[in-house]
């Protein structure tokens, strides 16, 4: 990625951001669901932060790598938000209140 590439490549994404992103009216290209997940792992329940996102983009091939880049770096920034995030959950809420809420979630599930 060099200096030129890079400055187009910002500002390919500042558009997307602002047609389809944010404050528009777009929403039927993306989808973003967020959920605390449960597992039974080693006979205890544990939960942890999670998303799903379907979104709908396309660029030119040059752009892609930079994309790659750009969402891998991203993705570690996420990541590194998430961990915090569900660390102050279970902070606050407590471990039993925890493990209580993904008991009554499984059992509503079945």
């Amino acid at each position: 990625m060099n200096a030129d590439n890079t400055i187009e490549f910002h500002n390919r994404i500042v558009e997307i951001r602002n047609n389809f992103i944010a404050h528009a009216n777009n929403y039927h290209l993306e989808q973003v669901i967020a959920f605390i997940q449960f597992e039974y792992i080693d006979g205890q329940l544990v939960s942890r932060m999670n998303y799903a996102e379907a979104a709908n983009y396309s660029f030119h091939e040059d752009e892609l790598e930079n994309f790659m880049i750009l969402s891998s770096f991203l993705m570690k920034q996420v990541q590194n938000k998430k961990e915090k995030v569900s660390a102050k959950i279970v902070e606050e809420m407590t471990y039993d209140g925890l493990m209580k809420l993904g008991a009554e979630t499984i059992q509503k599930s079945r």
